[in-house]
């Protein structure tokens, strides 16, 4: 165990090296939380003004629409990142109109890819609403939404990469997760652990400057709040370049047998590779 948390922080290390050459990658998770926001604001602002959501077949249906615009943006830079970031493993140097281009590319593969997301996180949301009193039913529903996400892995890279249709991209990241991929998934734990650090430093700074500006007044609220939302929000978005970054490496191994330049060979095979000895 305590291997592959050092296995998880070196790979998370190289991750970081290649976005350092390509900081410019950070925009997409950014412009990709921007745009969610004007979701969230376009969906729910109404409702709080109106009546908000009821169990009628109209309500889903807006919820639909909602999670099939959010999935969609995410998805979308997210075909991004991964384009440009399977450009520089392959040696090349990538611009924010390469990965553009990409997903635009493939903006029917996003869509239909966006539903079928949409539909199965809307179902998710569904059976645990029904089970809010179950702790059963929360544990089967949190399983399932995790066995959901785990054979999903590599749709993306996939469906990018590959070029085949969201169907097809959800039976080969299956088959990798599967066959020979399982262990790779301790490194996403590991992102998300030092993610997690990431933003209780950010809480503990924002508490620090509450602390200290104290004598301000409501001010001092103001900006510790400011402190902590600009140091997660830029947490968040250095995670999730990292994570595309990781996701597409350890792809390109798996799929093709060729380490990506970049990268230490030994790193992505021990990380690759879930079979003992």
């Amino acid at each position: 165990m305590f291997e592959s948390i050092g296995r998880s922080w070196r790979l998370m290390r190289q991750s970081y090296g290649v976005l350092k050459q390509d900081k410019e990658l950070l925009v997409f998770p950014l412009v990709s939380g921007f745009f969610i926001l004007l979701a969230v604001i376009s969906f729910f602002v109404p409702l709080f003004f109106f009546k908000g959501l009821k169990d009628s077949p109209w309500d889903y249906l807006l919820m639909f629409a909602f999670y099939f615009v959010t999935y969609f943006i995410v998805i979308f830079f997210n075909a991004a990142l991964v384009g440009a970031a399977n450009i520089r493993l392959n040696g090349g140097d990538p611009k924010l109109g390469d990965g553009l281009r990409i997903a635009f590319e493939n903006l029917g593969r996003i869509a239909v890819w966006a539903v079928i997301a949409a539909t199965v996180g809307l179902i998710l949301n569904a059976l645990s609403g029904k089970n809010k009193g179950g702790l059963l039913g929360k544990i089967t529903v949190a399983l399932l939404g995790g066995a959901w996400s785990l054979l999903t892995f590599f749709v993306v890279p996939v469906m990018i990469i590959e070029k085949i249709g969201p169907i097809d991209a959800i039976k080969r990241s299956t088959s990798i997760v599967r066959e020979s991929f399982g262990e790779a998934i301790i490194g996403q734990l590991g992102l998300g652990a030092i993610t997690l650090c990431g933003i209780v430093f950010a809480l503990l700074l924002g508490v620090l400057t509450f602390f200290l500006t104290a004598a301000l007044g409501s001010i001092a609220l103001v900006l510790a709040a400011v402190v902590f939302v600009v140091l997660a929000a830029s947490v968040t978005i250095v995670s999730l370049a990292l994570n595309a970054i990781f996701v597409t490496a350890l792809y390109h191994y798996a799929a093709t047998g060729e380490v990506p330049k970049n990268w230490n060979i030994e790193e992505l095979v021990e990380s690759a590779r879930n079979k003992t000895a």
